[in-house]
């Protein structure tokens, strides 16, 4: 279950990182209140996930595959572009992201 509520977490996340763009710095109350509330929920879930997870697993996986997630939206929903190198090295993100789920089963 503990890896349930990581993912959780992660999507609250994206979804925190990604709303900053619209609170304009926290000048609008309706973007502003939801991107709290993101960011409530997304802290709420990762320490229901660190309850099962060590957090030394936890929260590089967290803060690598909200780092991706954000980069994606980035690319697709804001249209920001990446050159060669930021691929390669997201790719090293995701790679070490994976091996601590993988190593954490074993």
């Amino acid at each position: 279950m503990g890896w349930f509520y990581l993912i959780l977490s992660v999507v609250f996340e994206i979804g925190w990182a990604s709303s900053l763009k619209f609170t304009v710095g926290y000048s609008r109350l309706g973007p502003s209140v939801i991107n709290a509330l993101l960011g409530i929920c997304g802290t709420v879930t990762l320490a229901y996930a660190i309850k099962s997870i060590p957090i030394a697993i936890a929260y590089p996986v967290w803060t690598g595959i909200s780092l991706v997630g954000v980069v994606i939206l980035g690319m697709f929903a804001f249209g920001e572009s990446l050159g060669i190198w930021h691929y390669f090295f997201i790719g090293l993100i995701i790679v070490g992201a994976a091996g601590l789920k993988i190593i954490t089963n074993a």
